[in-house]
């Protein structure tokens, strides 16, 4: 019997995508047709990993002999769609980030796991998903359970609602409106016409886990008579990854038709969507900070485009970049002046802290309000950016400072209210240890804590008002899992008095009895180095003030600062966010800064930092060498010169950047990765140093 010529087989040639650090798909042949978009087991060297097809080719683009065909084609999930591939393509093309690594970074671990696929009981996404009891994806509350209450909208909102449940393409609508406006309710009610006369999908993005309960509440009791209680899912970082897969099924196949989720959902595969809905735009929790650091807005913005559907961007405090395209045209921006409920707008009042010096962080007329609200049976938020007791420990003798041994930074004071003890901790790499009793320099005993953190305001509140009942909300009180959503409903059904916490309690929160916002210590971000520090300080005020009287008249705000005449409050007293972006638009232009410029950041880090600066010199050097014989305009790009990080070691790890801008966001991009293909031919030993780029940086 004659043998066949593996030659006279016809093979479909295949560029497959990889989870690797490489900036190229790698080519596969299979005897059976595959969609794009399929996932595959493909042999590579020793290893078999699982890929994505992106593309089906003529030919390979290397010799036909050295081309390894596919193992299996994965059918537990339909085949990513191409709008899906799209938008993942763009991500690596913008942030500058191989295609392979960002398509796997985004989907669920058991994706993208061979060993989830490996032996005769092959495990698939339906087996893992229906191996999961907790389930916790979906609300624990269900809709059928909820009574369904339209409320009745006011002049500003039924407009709103008119003008972009008319939008049948692309367009950016910036939804601007005071605390307390009714912008949820306006996102609700074009969600319901568009559900209820389509079959089209609807994506959420909200900031914050802590938001979610409350706003899956009022997604639910909205949308109760339109979609089931399976078909609302809800997608954040803490569900289990094998509820995070079955969001992630649900909306693959079709079977959610809402999506509510944090940053991360902006890459649900959600193949029909009609709306997408971004709460509180201006947040910088829509930033991913590691790995891949993209722009949940900013894609979201994109996403829409490519879709040609809407989506609204919401803000009492927009961000600056969103609101230079509004006043430009680019997007359109719908205004919502009155407050939703006919509450007037809390009184924002300043305590010279110089004139009033605070004990324990509080000042005398702040104690008085307080006091004040307890006698009226209403609730005060105390609001202190800061965790722990205190942010500096020190010998009042030599003047010893807490530091961490790892990192430049001060260690920060926590107590222990379980061992009756003090401990250090470091905020950034996590170093821990026991307060000395004892100066290690000089062996005094005079150790005292200084500034205050939110365990010494709620130590000292206790000690003011033994009789009232007072809650701590921060990330060491809502470490377990369930912690802040029963905070939360404590203090809404009325059982809280005091109320303290971060900026996890300055917005989005619709507190029902809270009548008095008292803010401490916010001139820290006054003098901050970073540009934006003021937008985020103004942002952070508005916000937190947004939560007094939200449901009672007489709301009242006390802002302590040492620094009453500064331009900022004068701003946040008149609640004027218009004159406040306008002021800070002229100062971004008169600097070239954004959104008059754009921006990147190139980061590296080492154990030495001599090693960091000069591989840093050496990137900065290659511009002129070797990148403007490619790139025709290195002229309208501007490298500023290596600089320490604002925190130079963290964990032992030395760092330094270079900040590169340019007036043209395309020039910048296409010079970054011409750049950047030079920068890493400079790394010899990637354990030596390591290097990452960041588009549109936040923090400088």
């Amino acid at each position: 019997m004659p043998v066949q010529n593996k030659l006279s087989i016809s093979y479909n040639w295949l560029s497959v995508a990889l989870n690797l650090p490489l900036f190229s798909t790698f080519d596969y042949k299979s005897i059976n047709s595959v969609v794009i978009g399929s996932r595959v087991v493909v042999p590579f060297g020793k290893r078999t990993l699982i890929g994505i097809v992106i593309n089906v080719l003529e030919r390979p683009s290397i010799d036909v002999s050295l081309v390894r065909e596919i193992i299996e084609v994965l059918d537990d999930l339909p085949p990513f769609s191409p709008d899906w591939l799209n938008l993942l393509e763009f991500t690596a093309d913008y942030y500058q980030r191989p295609f392979g690594e960002v398509v796997f970074s985004v989907i669920p671990a058991p994706l993208r796991s061979v060993s989830s696929y490996r032996g005769k009981k092959r495990t698939s996404a339906s087996s893992v998903i229906k191996s999961d009891k907790s389930n916790d994806c979906i609300s624990i509350v269900p809709s059928s359970f909820v009574d369904k209450r339209e409320s009745i909208l006011n002049e500003d909102q039924e407009r709103a609602v008119n003008i972009i449940s008319l939008l049948k393409e692309f367009k950016s609508v910036l939804l601007y409106g005071i605390t307390g406006s009714g912008k949820t309710e306006v996102y609700l009610r074009v969600a319901r016409n568009i559900l209820h006369n389509s079959s089209k999908q609807i994506l959420f993005l909200i900031p914050e886990i802590n938001l979610t309960p409350q706003l899956e509440k009022a997604v639910r009791n909205s949308l109760a008579d339109i979609v089931n209680d399976d078909e609302i899912v809800v997608m954040h970082s803490k569900l289990t990854m094998k509820s995070k897969l079955d969001v992630w099924s649900r909306a693959q196949n079709s079977k959610a038709r809402v999506l509510l989720g944090t940053r991360m959902s902006i890459f649900t595969p959600f193949p029909n969507i009609g709306l997408i809905v971004i709460d509180e735009e201006h947040d910088t929790s829509y930033k991913q900070q590691n790995g891949l650091r993209y722009s949940a807005r900013d894609l979201g913005v994109w996403r829409a485009r490519y879709l040609n559907v809407p989506i609204i961007l919401g803000s009492a405090t927009p961000s600056l970049e969103t609101w230079n395209n509004a006043e430009i045209g680019h997007y359109l921006r719908i205004y919502l002046r009155k407050k939703a409920r006919e509450f007037s707008a809390p009184n924002i009042k300043l305590i010279n802290t110089k004139k009033y010096r605070p004990k324990n962080g509080l000042t005398v007329p702040l104690i008085n309000a307080i006091e004040d609200r307890l006698n009226k049976k209403e609730q005060s938020l105390v609001f202190i950016n800061r965790r722990g007791y205190s942010p500096v420990f020190c010998c009042f003798s030599c003047y010893w400072i807490s530091k961490c041994t790892r990192c430049t930074a001060f260690t920060v004071l926590h107590s222990d209210a379980v061992n009756k003890e003090g401990k250090l901790h470091c905020h950034h790499c996590g170093y821990c240890m026991i307060v000395p009793l004892s100066c290690p320099e000089c062996g005094d005993q005079d150790l005292r804590p200084i500034g205050s953190g939110t365990q010494r305001v709620e130590e000292a509140l206790v000690g003011l008002f033994p009789n009232a009942n007072i809650v701590r909300i921060d990330a060491d009180s809502t470490r377990r899992k369930g912690s802040t959503a029963s905070l939360l409903n404590d203090v809404n059904n009325g059982s809280v008095d005091i109320l303290i916490g971060t900026q996890m309690l300055a917005k989005g929160h619709d507190f029902l009895r809270v009548s008095l916002v008292g803010v401490i210590d916010s001139d820290a971000m006054i003098f901050c180095q970073d540009f934006r520090a003021p937008e985020h300080l103004f942002s952070q005020l508005m916000q937190v003030s947004g939560r007094a009287g939200r449901h009672l008249n007489g709301g009242e705000v006390l802002i302590q600062t040492s620094f009453p005449d500064h331009m900022i409050y004068k701003f946040v007293i008149d609640q004027n966010y218009e004159d406040f972006a306008r002021y800070s638009l002229n100062l971004r232009s008169t600097a070239n800064l954004p959104p008059y410029s754009y921006q990147a950041l190139l980061s590296a880090e080492s154990e030495n930092l001599s090693t960091v600066m000069d591989f840093l010199h050496r990137s900065k050097k290659i511009i002129k060498e070797k990148v403007s014989l490619e790139f025709d305009h290195v002229s309208a790009i501007t490298c500023y010169d290596p600089v320490p990080s604002r925190i130079v070691r963290i964990a032992d790890v030395e760092r330094a950047q270079i900040l590169v801008e340019s007036k043209h966001r395309l020039l910048l991009i296409t010079f970054l990765k011409i750049w950047l293909k030079h920068v890493n031919g400079l790394v010899i030993n990637k354990k030596k140093i390591r290097w990452y780029i960041e588009v549109d940086p936040l923090e400088i």
